[in-house]
């Protein structure tokens, strides 16, 4: 979309960090969720990661750090938004700040 509207090469660059890095804190988020999300706003047994024996974010480097590394990949991303220099990015910034908080 950005390309076909005439973004330039920086602000594709940008973009491309953007959905990099809230790309990342989704999964993060996502395995967070499989751990101690509610199975009926889910839609999805909980815990299907571990019984399935998958590596998570959690699993890794812990409940603590993973919630942090939310956090921070979400900042992150909106700062590369900030740096495109859209005229209206609040929309993209509302969905980073959602998807980070987001509970299924």
């Amino acid at each position: 979309g950005a390309r076909i509207g005439g973004a330039t090469r920086d602000q594709l660059a940008a973009l491309e960090q953007f959905a990099r890095k809230l790309g990342l804190a989704f999964q993060v988020q996502d395995d967070i969720l499989d751990l101690i999300g509610d199975e009926s706003k889910l839609g999805k047994p909980v815990q299907s990661d571990v019984q399935q024996r998958k590596v998570t974010y959690p699993y890794i480097i812990g409940m603590e750090q993973s919630l942090e590394l939310v956090g921070r990949l979400t900042m992150e991303s909106k700062e590369a938004l900030k740096q495109a220099n859209l005229v209206m990015p609040e929309k993209l910034l509302s969905i980073a700040d959602y998807l980070m908080n987001r509970d299924h």
